[in-house]
Parts: structure tokens; C-alpha cells; sequence
């Protein structure tokens, strides 16, 4: 019997990833400076290690499109505005750069306001969740929304509990 990873990747390979935006977050500044991941000088990575990073390009290699929305990339810039600064605009810049090697999926937020999801999640978890409903896969460390998407039948990741039970091994 298939694994819950190894449904969600055949079931989104075609479709695509999203990544959530502290997932997404450890993505960028992997992809920059890997030494960073786990080192203390951002903040918002303080939980993660460098085998965390390459855990998740582990699990993002069979899919054919990375996504994002405009809500991950503003949560994004906002979370590491002062990092930012402090790397003389370098974080925004490695942002900009990514940016060209990924997909960016947005719909009108008049559209996603209606969306059940709205009112307890906000605008970026929608246009997640909106992703969730047109099969991409979500990898996510937000446990209230994986539980959201997973129970409404959804494919979705908790990269906390991916990185902890060591999926890939």
C-alpha cells in the first residue's frame, strides 16, 4: 500500500507544489545562503537546519512547478523585511531571482473573499487553499490549515511533521 507521500506526489507531480510561506521562506534562503538555515542570523529560520533545506528539495524534485501566490510573496517580504536590511537588500534581491525559476498563481481577491476559507484563514491561506481545490500539492507548516485542507479531502504536507518522523529516509 502507497504511503500518504507517494499518493500526493502522484496525485499533484503534473499539477504542482506550493509552498507556504514559511516553507517557502526556507526554500529562498536556502537557495541563497544555505549557511544561513539554522545559524541564528534570521530569525524566522531559527527552527530549521540545513538538512531541513535539503529535505525539501528532496521532496520537491518529482514535481514539473513550484507555485506561490502574491499573498506568500508579500508574508514573505514582510517576514523578512529586517533580515533584508540587514543583508543591504540582499534577501529581496535572491527573491527576485527566484521569482524567474517560479510559477506565481493569482485570482482577483473579490473571488477569494467568498471562499468559505476566507473568514477563518485571511487572503494568503485561501489563495492556498484555492490552489489545494485545483490539485497542486500544499506543503505547508501551518498545522490549522494541513488539518483544514486534509479533511476536506485536499492533498497536503506538514513539512514540521515530514522533517520529525524523517519521511524520506
Amino acid at each position: 500500500m502507497d504511503s500518504y507521500l507517494e499518493q500526493c506526489i502522484r496525485a499533484c507531480r503534473r499539477q504542482g507544489v506550493v509552498l507556504d510561506t514559511n516553507v517557502f521562506i526556507l526554500f529562498l534562503v536556502g537557495c541563497w545562503n544555505p549557511h544561513l538555515v539554522g545559524s541564528g542570523d534570521i530569525k524566522r529560520l531559527n527552527s530549521y537546519s540545513i538538512d531541513d533545506f535539503k529535505l525539501l528539495l528532496a521532496l520537491l524534485v518529482p514535481f514539473s512547478k513550484r507555485v506561490v501566490t502574491p499573498g506568500i510573496i508579500t508574508e514573505t517580504c514582510n517576514l523578512l523585511d529586517t533580515d533584508n536590511r540587514k543583508y543591504n537588500g540582499a534577501v529581496f534581491y535572491a527573491l527576485s531571482q527566484l521569482l524567474d525559476k517560479i510559477s506565481e498563481s493569482q485570482k482577483p481577491s473579490k473571488l477569494l473573499s467568498i471562499q468559505p476559507a476566507f473568514l477563518q484563514f485571511g487572503l494568503a491561506d485561501t489563495s492556498v487553499a484555492d490552489l489545494a481545490d485545483r490539485g497542486y500539492l500544499i506543503i505547508t507548516d501551518d498545522l490549522k490549515l494541513q488539518n483544514f485542507l486534509e479533511t476536506s479531502g485536499r492533498f497536503s504536507l506538514n513539512f514540521t511533521q515530514i522533517r520529525t518522523a524523517n519521511w524520506l529516509k
